[in-house]
């Protein structure tokens, strides 16, 4: 067994695609709720303004608002959980 940062960094490495693997059926049920809503949000906020502009602010607020009012949903409800 081989001690120290390099031991570490190596278990890690092997350790990494598993856990990638693991998560993908939640990461998918997520991204699937996620993306289209993130979409049909920006489709209804106000045109970009110049670099600064209040109206810029009004956009960042308006995608806040928008998944503000979707929390919760973007749980992976119904996956089971898996351990990597």
């Amino acid at each position: 067994m081989k001690c120290g940062r390099q031991g570490m960094d190596n278990v890690r490495s092997q350790r990494y695609p598993q856990g990638v693997a693991a998560s993908q059926p939640k990461m998918a049920s997520v991204m699937g709720k996620l993306i289209p809503d993130l979409q049909n949000i920006v489709r209804g906020l106000p045109a970009r303004g110049v670099r600064g502009s209040a109206a810029n602010e009004n956009r960042v607020l308006g995608l806040i608002r928008g998944l503000h009012q979707n929390r919760g949903k973007y749980k992976a409800r119904g996956v089971a959980k898996t351990t990597g």
